[in-house]
This record gives structure tokens, C-alpha cells and sequence, in this order.
């Protein structure tokens, strides 16, 4: 269960708790990468820094959309 960050604080820098889940997963998988001594040496697990960044406004998304939905198969 979350109880810190609340989900509604969590809520107001996404649009969906789908996308949520997707930028805080995309985030802990960069912490893990990049900082791996962090991941494993922090109290708080990627997860938690990551939906903590989500709530402080650290990650910015952006919509990306993936071209023509209607393309047929040859």
C-alpha cells in the first residue's frame, strides 16, 4: 500500500493511474541503470524514490503517438 506520496498527490502530475504506474516503472529502471549503488545501498527502494519524483514534478512525459493506426498488412 502507498502512503507516501499519497495517490492524489500522485494524480495531479499524471493524467491515469496507467500512466502512473508506466512513468514511476520507466523512472525505477533508470535509478536501477544508472545508480546502482543508490538502489542498493538506499532504505527506499527504486519504486518508492521513483513515485517520489512523480510526486515532487521531477518527471516530465510527454504523449507520443505511434503514427497511423489504420496500416494494413501486405
Amino acid at each position: 500500500m502507498i502512503n507516501k506520496p499519497a495517490l492524489h498527490d500522485l494524480m495531479e502530475n499524471c493524467d491515469s493511474k496507467y500512466q502512473l504506474v508506466v512513468v514511476a516503472a520507466k523512472r525505477a529502471r533508470d535509478i536501477i541503470d544508472h545508480d546502482p549503488d543508490l538502489a542498493l545501498t538506499s532504505r527506499i527502494n527504486a519504486v518508492s524514490l521513483a513515485l517520489r519524483d512523480v510526486a515532487e514534478g521531477k518527471i516530465h512525459y510527454e504523449h507520443v503517438s505511434s503514427g497511423s493506426e489504420d496500416t494494413e498488412a501486405e
